[in-house]
């Protein structure tokens, strides 16, 4: 994956919000009853949420060469394996 550094600041807002996601999703799983977690849930909801789906359609909404030429650059850094998200 690229450093993240190199990615711009929608990139960066959707790799945090997934992180933060998956982190908060496996908190619930292992941890159902625990109040911190859902604590912190909320905030993710409240506070950040928004701004990370901004991203993702705002990332949607790029032009197909521009994605292709994205595509490429991480392939050339070996960040690319063909996968789907």
């Amino acid at each position: 994956m690229r450093e993240p550094e190199q990615l711009d600041a929608d990139q960066r807002r959707i790799n945090e919000g997934w992180t933060q996601a998956i982190r908060l999703g496996v908190a619930l799983v292992s941890r159902p009853l625990d109040e911190a977690t859902y604590d912190e849930l909320r905030s993710f909801i409240a506070v950040e949420a928004d701004a990370v789906v901004a991203s993702l359609n705002a990332l949607r909404d790029r032009d197909e060469p521009a994605l292709r030429a994205q595509i490429a650059d991480l392939e050339r850094h070996g960040a690319w394996t063909g996968g789907t998200a």
